[in-house]
């Protein structure tokens, strides 16, 4: 096998870097958000809402690969009927978020997606929600999940302490571990009641694992 000199090395990797960051920037200025969703913030409003069908793209924060609203004053997400998945960290940090609005052709919420948001209560009818999805969301007292949720990813809500208000559908069937870790005020709100007032029982095991508990 023919061995790349240094400078012919060199010069392929800035011709990569150069056409990874090519897709960004088109992305970018088209307001794409995904093969076929764009987004667009209103400033009067702080609202940003995202149009089109199909999955969002995913966002790796860690990585340096922020959203392209990442440092936009957002208040309100408005997603349309079609989008059918929100990328991972998508929203990750918007601390100014509050209201959000997610149609029931939303299936899969990714990884950190809202995390750190100002998020104060949620109903939501998705079917997955993904690792550390609503991972401290110091305001969030609420949460509502409806019938046809199935999976509620690890870490999923922990860090929530103010959350007080949980409901659960019989429909899910997997609840990752930590997923309610740190969250003081639903536990204490559940184990205050003499009968649990959330769809799903969870055994005792269950309940400790959810809870960061071993």
């Amino acid at each position: 096998m023919k061995k790349l000199s240094f400078p012919a090395l060199l010069s392929a990797m800035m011709l990569f870097i150069s056409h990874i960051s090519h897709i960004t920037i088109n992305a970018e200025e088209n307001n794409l958000c995904g093969d076929s969703i764009t987004w667009n913030y209103d400033e009067k409003t702080k609202t940003l809402g995202l149009y089109g069908v199909g999955d969002m793209y995913d966002y790796e924060d860690y990585l340096g690969y922020k959203a392209p609203w990442a440092y936009y004053e957002i208040e309100h997400v408005s997603v349309s009927n079609g989008i059918t998945s929100i990328g991972a960290y998508a929203f990750y940090s918007c601390t100014q978020l509050e209201i959000l609005d997610i149609p029931e052709s939303v299936s899969k919420i990714g990884e950190a997606a809202f995390m750190g948001t100002g998020i104060q209560s949620i109903n939501l009818q998705i079917e997955e929600l993904g690792n550390y999805a609503f991972k401290d969301c110091h305001s969030l007292h609420s949460v509502v999940l409806q019938s046809g949720v199935k999976a509620i990813g690890d870490g999923c809500f922990s860090g929530d302490y103010l959350l007080s208000s949980l409901t659960i559908p019989e429909t899910v069937n997997h609840i990752g571990a930590d997923a309610f870790n740190g969250c003081a005020a639903w536990y204490q709100a559940q184990t205050q009641k003499i009968d649990a007032q959330i769809d799903v029982k969870l055994s005792e095991a269950g309940m400790k694992k959810a809870l960061g508990r071993r």
